[in-house]
């Protein structure tokens, strides 16, 4: 009985130990905060050095042009200012919690992969930069970046489902822009499959052209050409010059509007003459933005059929006869008759003529509309043309 009373009165003081001791522990969390437990706050951090290293405790401080605080930024969930040109010799993943700014026109350079999480807050003011010596991911659902700077990628972009990059500024990569589901760089959702690749504010990715050729085939003109990528691609419009600088739109063609695959095009300019003609490339944005391609120039030798243009009476005085003759090949149904001024500019064509006994023709009336100058004329049968002088006089 008596050993029993021990053991009570042991287990009694042991508990009353614990009941104190859990008592003390309560309170000192408590009164202290969680100090111990809790992790180290975030804290403001500001680049000071120029031309200083991300992992420079000297390049840092807690005011902005301040001492140096000896300390280093958490990319995790700090709020660091890029105010002095900053590089960093790895790659960073910027963490949910963090707020990064860079401005005062200066540059962070990231040498490196580099990741956005999502929550991450990244800023480039205009006239800052950020350039990335590497890939960047935006993470998915990471929709608080901020460009009204420069963002240059020297390497591959991807913008998972949902993320967005907005501002006033520009991207450009080295390689591909790949976006995800709902993802958004300046407002656009396309690809540039093929890099380099561009865009801004105002307009998307570019129209990557692969090739553009022009090449004489069977009595026509042959133009053909092909894409890699096209973004906000409305139309193409095809020019025609007989000088190689003055010129005018000889067709439009749809674009793809927006698509990362090939696509070939090609037009045949059956309205052609011997000597050489010129031929250049207009692409034209949704928006209405354009770019012209190079031009190319097509050699059309002298044409082997009979037909003869002939100019009643030239000087073209009032009125004058123009007529096919000798055009007694099966193939030569019917012909058209164009007039063009010195720049090559079409000023008249006739509607389609009959051919009757290897012969066409039409009068021409100068009197309402043309000055007195020196004019082209051509007429069109089976792709076989013909070209001539003609003055028209009072």
């Amino acid at each position: 009985m008596l050993q029993n009373s021990k053991k009570i009165l042991l287990l009694s003081n042991i508990g009353r130990f614990l009941f104190w001791a859990a008592l003390c522990l309560i309170l000192t969390l408590y009164f202290t905060g969680f100090a111990g437990m809790l992790p180290a706050p975030s804290k403001t951090v500001y680049s000071i050095v120029l031309n200083a290293e991300w992992d420079d405790g000297d390049h840092w401080s807690t005011s902005s042009g301040g001492a140096s605080c000896s300390c280093t930024p958490d990319e995790s969930k700090d709020v660091i200012y890029i105010e002095t040109n900053t590089s960093s010799s790895t790659g960073l993943i910027f963490g949910a919690n963090v707020n990064v700014v860079v401005r005062n026109n200066s540059n962070l350079t990231i040498n490196g992969n580099t990741t956005f999480m999502n929550g991450s807050v990244v800023t480039v003011e205009g006239g800052s930069s950020l350039v990335i010596n590497g890939n960047l991911v935006n993470n998915n659902n990471s929709d608080e970046i901020t460009v009204n700077g420069t963002l240059s990628v020297n390497g591959n972009f991807t913008g998972g489902t949902g993320s967005a990059i907005s501002g006033t500024g520009s991207m450009s990569t080295t390689g591909t822009a790949i976006t995800d589901g709902t993802a958004r760089v300046f407002g656009f959702d396309s690809d540039c499959a093929v890099g380099p690749c561009f865009t801004n504010s105002s307009s998307p990715l570019p129209v990557k052209l692969v090739s553009f050729t022009a090449e004489y085939v069977s009595n026509t003109a042959l133009l053909k050409w092909t894409t890699a990528v096209e973004i906000n691609n409305d139309r193409f419009e095809l020019e025609k010059s007989q000088n190689g600088s003055d010129f005018s739109m000889l067709v439009k063609i749809n674009g793809a509007g927006n698509s990362n695959s090939s696509k070939n095009y090609e037009f045949i300019d059956k309205d052609i003459a011997s000597g050489t003609i010129y031929y250049r490339l207009k692409q034209i944005d949704f928006d209405g933005k354009s770019e012209f391609f190079d031009i190319k120039a097509v050699s059309i030798p002298v044409s082997e059929s009979p037909c003869e243009l002939i100019i009643k009476p030239n000087p073209c005085v009032g009125k004058c006869e123009i007529s096919f003759e000798n055009c007694n090949l099966e193939e030569f149904q019917n012909a058209r008759f164009s007039l063009f001024d010195a720049l090559g500019n079409a000023v008249y064509t006739s509607v389609s003529k009959t051919i009757t006994n290897g012969e066409a023709q039409f009068e021409f009336d100068n009197a309402n509309y043309l000055k007195p100058a020196v004019y082209i004329i051509r007429g069109n049968a089976a792709g076989t043309n013909r070209t001539k002088k003609i003055i028209i006089g009072k």
